[in-house]
């Protein structure tokens, strides 16, 4: 009968810690994909409860797709998120939007929201907008720069998606992302990642509306924003400043066209 040598031996243990290791990984990696209960009260800035505030994260998780949760605060502008991620979003009609981004050791986080100034409405679009040859959006009509090239993906689940190209090289891209079943009337939220790796210049919202309008730097000194209302979504991530000029131009034309 043969016995394993030394080197069998050697290799049978390396392998039992390598799959030690691999299985501590995993398990790390578990544990900081999962967060603390988050629990706070939001008032207003005269230290008033605010009821039904939406507060929810929206993150991508270890082994992929995303995970949403969402809650709204109580009578008394209480709320508890069993996991929101590393980004907790902070919303509700006739109030400038927050964002906040709380430590792996918070368990308690209290916000207090601002009135929404009438600053930023958007407008209705004009009679007829339906008719123009290039534009895009569902209940808001984005239109597109002549020139302009212009990337369409497949239709999945109702919703489509296109891409407008930047022109000088085509990269980066704005995408503009609709379809009725793509909100379904909640409050999207923005990629954590972009307020992990950067940083936010201003966040609003249409106080009539609803819409969400979102914008950053990233740490190399690019752009990103995200202008998001009910079935339609326009983002852009990692554009230069001439290439944020030009992709702002076409989402700050916006319109909204509620009775096409």
């Amino acid at each position: 009968m043969s016995h394993p040598s030394l080197a069998d031996n050697d290799t049978r243990r390396l392998r039992k810690r390598g799959l030690i290791f691999a299985i501590c990984c995993i398990l790390t990696s578990v544990a900081h994909s999962q967060r603390m209960p988050l629990t706070g009260r939001v008032t207003d800035a005269a230290g008033k409860p605010i009821a039904s505030v939406l507060v929810g994260g929206f993150h991508k998780l270890q082994g992929g797709g995303y995970r949403t949760d969402r809650v709204e605060t109580d009578s008394d502008g209480h709320y508890r998120l069993n996991d929101g991620g590393r980004v907790i979003f902070f919303r509700k009609l006739g109030f400038r939007p927050v964002t906040k981004l709380p430590s792996s050791t918070d368990s308690v986080l209290n916000v207090t929201l601002e009135e929404q100034e009438s600053d930023w409405i958007l407008p209705q679009c004009t009679p007829g907008i339906e008719k123009v040859d290039k534009h895009y959006g569902d209940n808001l009509i984005f239109l597109v720069p002549p020139g302009t090239e212009v990337k369409e993906g497949t239709p999945d689940d109702d919703n489509w998606k296109v891409w407008l190209l930047f022109p000088e090289d085509h990269q980066p891209r704005l995408l503009i992302w609709s379809g009725g079943l793509l909100g379904g009337g909640i409050i999207y939220f923005p990629e954590e990642s972009w307020f992990l790796d950067g940083s936010v210049i201003s966040e609003k919202s249409d106080p009539k509306h609803g819409a969400m309008d979102v914008r950053g730097k990233m740490p190399d000194g690019r752009n990103w924003r995200s202008l998001s209302f009910i079935s339609d979504i326009a983002e852009y991530h990692g554009a230069s400043d001439q290439a944020a000029r030009f992709f702002d131009e076409v989402l700050d034309a916006a319109c909204l066209n509620m009775n096409p």
